[in-house]
Formats: C-alpha cells, sequence, structure tokens
C-alpha cells in the first residue's frame, strides 16, 4: 500500500461526524485557545494605542492654543505701546525738521546779496537750457 495514508497513528478523540471544534485535539485548542488570546491582546494595545495618540493630539492642540494666545495678548499690547508711541515719535520728528529749516532760513537770511546771486546762479546754470544764466 504505498502512497497510501493510513489512520493508523492519528488520534482523533471524537466521531467522524462531530463538528470540526470537537475533531481538534487538546494540543490545538490551546494553541487556538493562546492565537485568540494573542490577538485580543494586540486589539486591546492597539485600542489603548489609539486612546492615547487622540490624548497627545489634543493635549498638544490645547497647548498650541495657549501659545498662541499668549503670543496674540503680547503682540497686541505691543502693538498698543507701538502706537502709543508713534505720535510722540511723529512730534519729536517734526520738531527735528522745523528747527533743521529755520537753521537753513536763518543760514540764508544771514547771506549779503552778493552771495545769494552767486548761489542762485551756480543753481540756475543747472536748471535752464542753454550755456548759462541770462545776462543783464
Amino acid at each position: 500500500m504505498s502512497g497510501a495514508i493510513s489512520k493508523e497513528g492519528m488520534d482523533f478523540p471524537a466521531k467522524q461526524g462531530a463538528p470540526f471544534y470537537d475533531r481538534i485535539g487538546i494540543m490545538e485548542r490551546d494553541i487556538l485557545a493562546s492565537v485568540l488570546k494573542v490577538e485580543r491582546e494586540v486589539g486591546e494595545r492597539v485600542a489603548a494605542e489609539r486612546r492615547a495618540a487622540a490624548e497627545y493630539i489634543a493635549d498638544c492642540n490645547k497647548k498650541a492654543l495657549e501659545e498662541t494666545g499668549l503670543e496674540e495678548a503680547l503682540l497686541r499690547e505691543t502693538l498698543s505701546e507701538a502706537e502709543g508711541l508713534l505720535p510722540a515719535a511723529a512730534v519729536e520728528r517734526a520738531a527735528e525738521i522745523e528747527n533743521a529749516a529755520k537753521a537753513l532760513a536763518d543760514a540764508l537770511a544771514a547771506l549779503d546779496s552778493g552771495e545769494l546771486k552767486e548761489i542762485v546762479l551756480k543753481h540756475l546754470v543747472r536748471i535752464l537750457p542753454g550755456n548759462g544764466p541770462p545776462e543783464g
């Protein structure tokens, strides 16, 4: 009987017509139970990791919102201070320009007519077309 498989040495504890789970040996049942237990544990760990990840993301979002709120408050305060300083700075700059204009006006007023004519002619040469200032 070469090539034939005999049932000798095979141990089937239940009848041939019994359901599959009745035909599984004790060792196979233990393995199946272990596999199911491990599968359940893996599922529980995955669910726990998902919960932990969701909590971590929620915590990061909360911290980011808090930091953004603090940064916004700081920027608003800085803007308020800058707006308060702006008019004072503008008044100070206007005073500087006014003082410079007065100094220039005083310097021009101190010139005699000969010096003033010389300055005007020098600038007219640049402005007028032709070879120079008009004669006369």
